[in-house]
């Protein structure tokens, strides 16, 4: 993943003329890092359920998206305009909760569980 500065930094203004920002992301003690969601920001997850995997890329999310379900059939949807029960207020709240699962999912398979063995 190519991360640009303004991906993981958060510009908090200006002091004495000079640009401040701020880290977006911190390394932890146990040595991961933590990508949130100001990283995955403009990009698109992947699950490959059947191999085990997770992708994402860059993506402008105001772009349709193909879906594929198990059937192989594909249905597009504006994932800028998802929502829930018709309720537009509850889309930020769907996306949202995709990336948790989806970072979730990343350090799963990435460090493993416990409660997987």
């Amino acid at each position: 993943m190519a991360l640009r500065p303004a991906d993981y930094l958060v510009h908090m203004g200006f002091v004495e003329g000079a640009a401040m920002w701020c880290i977006g992301f911190e390394k932890q003690d146990q040595g991961v890092t933590i990508l949130g969601d100001l990283v995955l920001k403009d990009k698109i997850i992947v699950y490959d359920l059947a191999r085990q995997r997770i992708g994402w890329t860059d993506y402008d999310c105001s772009s349709s998206v193909n879906v594929s379900i198990t059937s192989g059939k594909g249905e597009f949807i504006n994932a800028g305009q998802l929502s829930v029960n018709g309720a537009s207020g509850c889309a930020m709240f769907s996306l949202q909760h995709t990336r948790a699962s989806a970072l979730l999912l990343l350090l799963v398979l990435m460090i493993g569980s416990p409660f997987l063995t």
